[in-house]
């Protein structure tokens, strides 16, 4: 991300900083000093860690997805279970699926290009999503929805209870 566009989002989030300061805080993200900065470093910056009961609940979608208790699931099998249908803006309209399917597969990435996503990795997605959603209720509609989670949360893997239960 350049300087002119990084001001501009600024502007955008209606955040009122004197010039210098978005230079200093443009700079302090710089660390190349090339000019450009990486955005997802400044978004995890930004969005702070998860509420409890987000983290829980996107804990339990990642376990529902990792079935067989690996700690990583694979990207196709990820966006193939990801059901784009029962995402809030495509139920109110608001959307197209291909948008929104677009949109998740192409904010998906992995550091090591191994096809594999970690439950870091799928917290730390979350984690700046959540940053976007204000209410708590907004929240769980979205992950509930689009990887069909029940009320019920799913069952530890054997080798995650005796992780659970040393925690």
């Amino acid at each position: 991300l350049a300087f002119a566009p990084f001001t501009r989002a600024l502007a955008s989030a209606e955040l009122e900083l004197e010039t210098a300061q978005v230079q200093t805080l443009f700079n302090s993200y710089d660390r190349v000093g090339d000019g450009s900065i990486d955005h997802r470093k400044l978004v995890k910056d930004l969005s702070g860690p998860l509420k409890h009961a987000r983290i829980e609940l996107v804990r339990d979608a990642f376990r529902l997805l990792d079935r067989a208790g690996l700690g990583a699931v694979d990207l196709r099998s990820l966006r193939s279970r990801f059901n784009v249908a029962k995402h809030p803006d495509v139920e109110a309209g608001a959307r197209t699926a291909k948008d929104v399917r677009d949109e998740f597969v192409a904010t998906l990435s992995t550091p090591n290009d191994d096809g594999m996503l970690s439950a870091d990795e799928f917290e730390t997605y979350y984690r700046n999503l959540s940053a976007l959603i204000e209410d708590d209720a907004s929240f769980e509609t979205l992950i509930r929805g689009v990887w069909s989670l029940a009320d019920k949360p799913p069952p530890l893997h054997r080798s995650r209870r005796a992780e659970a239960a040393r925690a």
